[in-house]
């Protein structure tokens, strides 16, 4: 969770309650289309199509991979080996996910309403979208393919109908 004010905390009870079915639970800009307020058409359409990107070269069944508000399983963080993370930025997002997807972790993902930042400014640079954009290819050929096929993932939407 970012502390920027763009990831509304009323919206951490629906990531706790899917955190008892899943190893992670993805707080999601576009799961349901795009629930975002007060971006630049630019920066919506820079971030969804990073999304669409690294979910294609990847293969990992995620609507926002580089999203930052996400819950995570304690027992599948030390199965993944944090420390053995390599990116940093947007990148991390999406090699923390692909590390998760290739252990057969299970995936959780609702949409959340993001908001603008409160306080703070911008981390992306060129090199970060260099980092974003080559990263996803590391993950998919150095640490490789899952090792079995990963469960299911689980989809839910606090606007969701019946």
């Amino acid at each position: 969770m970012d502390a920027d004010g763009s990831h509304g905390p009323v919206f951490l009870p629906l990531l706790l309650d899917l955190s008892a079915e899943a190893d992670l639970v993805v707080g999601s800009r576009y799961l349901n289309g795009v629930s975002v307020l007060n971006w630049p058409l630019r920066r919506v359409l820079l971030s969804a199509f990073a999304n669409i990107y690294c979910r294609w070269v990847t293969g990992v069944p995620c609507y926002d991979l580089t999203a930052g508000f996400c819950c995570y399983r304690a027992e599948m963080l030390r199965r993944i080996g944090v420390p053995r993370v390599r990116a940093s930025g947007y990148a991390y997002q999406i090699e923390m996910k692909y590390r998760i997807w290739r252990e057969g972790g299970r995936f959780a993902e609702t949409n959340i309403l993001f908001l603008e930042r409160l306080a703070g400014t911008s981390k992306i640079s060129p090199g970060r979208i260099t980092e974003g954009l080559r990263h996803p290819w590391w993950c998919r050929f150095v640490l490789g393919r899952p090792k079995t096929p990963p469960p299911i993932p689980l989809y839910r939407g606090w606007n969701a109908g019946p």
